[in-house]
């Protein structure tokens, strides 16, 4: 069994809202891998779902008969959206790295196991960016599954965020990474709430911040696309009207570093056109 014997390595922040129905598979898929309980733990935070079924979902969740010590569930009084949630998470987590789960995905097997030991390897990293498996969900309700960041054959070197940024593309999603706590309060960086595509701008703007950080191709984490998730929705005013306030905010993040490194700054402009024209084809 992995131990560790101070504050927890890790804490994985969980925003729920309506997901009863769903929690227990990300719940076992954490609790079902051989690690210590006191080397993580796990913080959900129901978004002022409608009722309390989720809340209590989490709250009377048992694994092999007995609910963990180290869960612990929070509810909003009012909706912050995602960004939100993880914020909450964040504020009262006592982990040395921050991990994001969302709800209906789950981590792979062994997946959390090689999490610990690299986070223990690169503890002087700001960022450890991990692989990841998606998995499709199609119409007749059959899954494919494509391994998404392994492709790009990058190496596994440490290297600044901005030469990152320059070099590589990214996907703009916080739950294939591992933040330093420590980075993140030391840059008072936090998600925007109240809105959609919160992470975008979260995840460019720790790139752009981490002095040192390193890409794994190890598959620890699977994302599942289904007919219910942003990304499938189609000819949503309110969708394209976000989409215009993430497209200002990245475009804010990109022109605050202009003078601190120009070539990463466009990067990152680059990195933000073409991430708001795929999103708007998807989305029209």
């Amino acid at each position: 069994m992995l131990n560790y014997m101070s504050s927890p390595l890790f804490s994985i922040i969980i925003p729920v809202y309506n997901g009863q129905n769903v929690i227990g598979r990300a719940l076992d898929s954490i609790y079902s891998q051989v690690l210590s309980d006191d080397l993580f733990e796990i913080i959900c935070v129901d978004d002022c779902s409608p009722t309390l079924d989720t809340f209590n979902a989490i709250n009377n969740y048992l694994y092999q008969g007995v609910h963990p010590s180290n869960l612990k569930v929070m509810r909003h009084e009012v909706n912050k959206r995602q960004g939100g949630a993880r914020n909450t998470g964040v504020a009262s987590a006592h982990g040395e790295w921050m991990l994001y789960l969302d709800q209906d995905d789950f981590f792979v097997r062994g997946g959390l196991e090689i999490v610990s030991k690299e986070l223990q390897k690169y503890a002087f990293c700001d960022i450890v960016m991990f692989d990841y498996e998606l998995r499709t969900i199609l119409p007749d309700r059959q899954a494919i599954a494509n391994n998404i960041y392994a492709k790009q054959n990058m190496p596994d070197i440490v290297i600044s965020g901005t030469d990152f940024m320059k070099k590589y593309s990214m996907p703009w999603t916080p739950w294939c990474y591992a933040y330093k706590r420590t980075f993140l309060m030391g840059n008072l960086i936090q998600f925007v709430e109240n809105v959609r595509f919160e992470d975008v701008d979260y995840v460019m703007r720790c790139t752009l911040l981490a002095n040192k950080m390193v890409f794994l191709p190890i598959n620890t984490y699977c994302h599942i696309d289904s007919g219910t998730n942003t990304s499938f929705v189609r000819n949503d005013r309110n969708l394209i009207e976000d989409l215009c306030k993430i497209s200002i905010r990245m475009k804010n993040v990109a022109y605050d570093f202009i003078p601190v490194d120009k070539d990463a700054a466009m990067a990152a402009m680059n990195h933000h056109i073409f991430h708001f024209h795929d999103l708007l084809v998807r989305y029209l």
